[in-house]
């Protein structure tokens, strides 16, 4: 990993790990279902995965209805 991938692990949360391990095993799951199985409200998730995503820790592939997640750093 890098020195940035690093640092970005260690400021992710265990709750933000729990999304990443249920976005690697359905890279197609939705924000329902994130927040279904997190016991999270919706925004909560929206929120987390912009945070996410502006990290570079995860980046959508393909469209925002059929795309995928894909997880940028190592867990």
């Amino acid at each position: 990993l890098s020195r940035r991938q690093r640092q970005m692990c260690i400021e992710t949360g265990e709750e933000d790990l729990q999304m990443l391990r249920l976005i690697q095993a359905k890279p197609d799951i939705t924000y329902t279902e994130l927040s279904e199985q997190l016991n999270l409200h919706r925004a909560t998730v929206a929120r987390r995965i912009k945070s996410l995503a502006e990290k570079r820790v995860i980046s959508r592939i393909g469209a925002r209805k059929t795309g995928a997640w894909k997880i940028n750093i190592s867990l």
